[in-house]
């Protein structure tokens, strides 16, 4: 799967968006994370097992641009497969 740094600091994490509850927080993801799962699947389907370690593989760039889509695919599923919901006050975030 895409090397997503899951043991970064929270400093380091990318905020994506901000909710009134950790419940449309939690939603959100859920259904962000779905949908990601669910692009990467058919993605996969279209992919030999070649082209599927050259998008594993590496970050170096692909030639073939159906190749790069669906790296991005895997590359969004895998963050929000790893996303969480934290509050915007979380003194963890300082440095962001």
């Amino acid at each position: 799967m895409w090397d997503v740094d899951t043991h970064a600091p929270i400093s380091k994490w990318e905020i994506v968006d901000a909710y009134d509850s950790v419940e449309r927080c939690k939603d959100a993801l859920n259904r962000l994370g779905e949908r990601a799962r669910r692009r990467w699947i058919e993605q996969e389907k279209k992919l030999s097992d070649e082209q599927l370690d050259k998008i594993q593989g590496s970050n170096t760039p692909l030639q073939d641009s159906s190749l790069s889509d669906a790296r991005l695919e895997l590359r969004l599923f895998s963050e929000y497969d790893a996303g969480k919901c934290i509050a915007t006050d979380d003194p963890r975030l300082k440095g962001n």
